[in-house]
């Protein structure tokens, strides 16, 4: 696979994670909804998250009640920066991240790419005290 065939803007399918014993579960809902696009410059952004998030009381995201901006917060998540394909393998290195932690740090993603889906994978990862396996199926928008 080479880069331009990724090229592009990409619609979320489905995000679901495996852990070890082979369990199943969509973090964000089997409705997830969102979009990755990777430009010919190099940069790269995704945000995703559960497609029908509560909406808050109020308009005002610094002054809302923290509750509802750390749940709002919980089922999205987005970053952004540059990107290169090896063997496979994309990785992305984080700029900027709802995430703080990732901002500095390379994210791979093992790449399968069929027709206008892609499928991206992650290594297993820890997540709340289990490994798990992230795969994102993205279709070509």
């Amino acid at each position: 696979m080479n880069v331009d065939s990724l090229v592009g803007t990409w619609r979320l399918v489905s995000f679901e994670v495996l852990d070890a014993e082979g369990r199943s579960a969509f973090p964000f809902g089997e409705d997830a909804v969102g979009f990755i696009t990777y430009p010919t410059d190099g940069r790269m952004a995704v945000q995703f998250g559960a497609a029908n998030r509560p909406r808050l009381t109020t308009s005002d995201w610094v002054g809302g009640p923290d509750p509802e901006i750390v749940a709002a917060a919980r089922d999205y998540f987005a970053y952004c920066g540059t990107y290169e394909v090896h063997d496979g393998v994309v990785v992305h290195r984080v700029e900027s991240s709802l995430m703080p932690n990732w901002i500095g740090v390379e994210q791979q993603r093992h790449v399968v790419l069929d027709g206008d889906t892609v499928t991206l994978s992650t290594p297993p990862t820890l997540v709340g005290g289990q490994q798990q396996v992230a795969t994102l199926v993205w279709q070509r928008v």
